[in-house]
């Protein structure tokens, strides 16, 4: 009997173990398939002629145009991808230490975070080349990418925040977070700064209303506001992340969480800035191109160096457990 169960046992282990490994060969499979079909989308079909003349293009100058912001893109991809995997590959390697839970549902909200940009930016495609070829559509495709786009944030922020509270809770005798005074304050003022950006100018500039053809209140409700929520989570834990850090023993173990912590805060800034510039978008098309590209770079860059933080932070913690 006793050697019955242990085979049973045995059996469910390696069951569990194949989950594990197909899941992570699936989650591989759609990204680069997602990877794929954007580049497809991106240099297969022709220009639209009425983009060449409002960006007064060739279409020669356009692909020029095209090509760097699409490679650029992929390969932020491809690091957000690699940081993801490599803190996900050291979450495996501490799953029984106490703090093995915390960085598995940290690396798991990175995993989140990085597929959430090649699915959106398909499904833009997607969804915007329906719309064009069906006017009365428009509003719906659009309401339909806004809310995927935030429901795909707000669970990986939450499932960072989750992971960073696990973190904090194992910090000795533990540390006082920032004095409430301070993150009030922080939170008013990014509050009123999106509520400018994202809520007032819609609400008053008519060509602005096509960035999410919602009501006041319903934009208020559940664009604006869960948008914030869910930026405070991630905020918070990156800072949690930051007082696990200088709360543990080994300098080359606080550099690595030193990195992760500042890359996901980055990250943070970076899903405000593009939320600021989506809320923006049409005011953005009056710009001349290279102004335009100015400001689409400058995103790029600002995503860029958060991701690039997190994947620096994730080998050094892989090679100290290593080692």
């Amino acid at each position: 009997m006793a050697r019955k169960k242990a085979d049973t046992a045995a059996s469910t282990s390696k069951t569990a173990g194949s989950l594990k490994v197909n899941f992570s060969y699936i989650y591989l499979a759609v990204f680069f398939s997602l990877i794929v079909i954007y580049l497809a989308e991106s240099f297969i079909p022709k220009p639209d002629k009425l983009v060449l003349k409002l960006l007064h293009l060739s279409t020669t100058g356009y692909y020029w145009t095209l090509y760097p912001l699409v490679i650029v893109l992929v390969i932020i991809w491809l690091i957000s991808l690699y940081g993801a995997l490599r803190v996900k590959s050291y979450s495996k390697l501490i799953a029984k230490s106490p703090d093995g839970k915390g960085m598995n549902k940290i690396s798991n909200g990175l995993l989140v975070l990085a597929i959430t940009m090649p699915i959106t930016s398909n499904l833009s495609y997607v969804l915007n080349h329906i719309a064009r070829n069906h006017l009365n559509l428009q509003p719906t495709m659009t309401i339909i990418i806004n809310y995927i786009t935030l429901g795909l944030a707000g669970l990986a922020f939450i499932l960072i925040a989750g992971g960073s509270r696990e973190l904090y809770k194992l910090i000795p005798g533990r540390v006082k977070q920032l004095p409430n005074t301070i993150w009030q304050a922080v939170f008013i003022f990014s509050s009123t700064l999106y509520a400018y950006f994202i809520v007032i100018q819609p609400i008053h500039t008519p060509l602005a209303k096509k960035a999410y053809y919602l009501p006041d209140w319903l934009l208020v409700i559940t664009i604006a506001a869960p948008y914030l929520f869910f930026w405070y989570l991630g905020t918070r834990g990156a800072y949690s992340i930051y007082l696990y850090r200088q709360n543990i023993k080994g300098l080359l173990y606080r550099s690595a969480l030193s990195y992760v912590a500042g890359g996901i805060a980055v990250v943070v800034l970076g899903s405000v800035a593009t939320r600021v510039v989506a809320s923006i978008s049409t005011r953005l098309t009056n710009l001349k191109l290279t102004p335009l590209l100015f400001v689409i770079y400058g995103l790029l860059t600002l995503i860029a160096i958060g991701y690039v933080l997190i994947a620096i932070g994730a080998r050094k913690l892989r090679r100290i457990e290593e080692t």
